[in-house]
């Protein structure tokens, strides 16, 4: 999430450490939702930070699944939560279609 702001080159303050303090605490808030902290549009900002969002997500529960001594779930039940979070971030990426158009 650093980086992430980091790119955005948000300009808060003008001492470049109260930059990277606020940027840090901004981060630690973007773990869990998204914050918009620079001017212009932010439709697809939106759509780059929930689908590497869901990436991560899909990536650690694989790992988590393949690399887990028990398997508790089935191939099946491993695809529809895979599918259904995909799902999801289509009906987002249409809502944010709407609503910003």
């Amino acid at each position: 999430m650093f980086i992430w702001l980091s790119l955005q080159k948000t300009n808060f303050t003008t001492h470049c450490v109260e930059e990277r303090i606020f940027n840090m605490i901004v981060a630690v808030i973007g773990l869990f939702m998204f914050l918009n902290v620079s001017d212009g549009h932010t439709r697809y900002r939106v759509l780059i930070y929930y689908t590497a969002t869901a990436c991560e997500g899909v990536l650690l529960y694989l790992l988590w699944y393949f690399l887990c001594g028990t398997k508790l779930w089935t191939p099946l039940e491993v695809g529809s939560v895979i599918s259904s979070l995909f799902v999801s971030g289509t009906d987002l990426d249409q809502l944010l279609t709407m609503m910003h158009t």
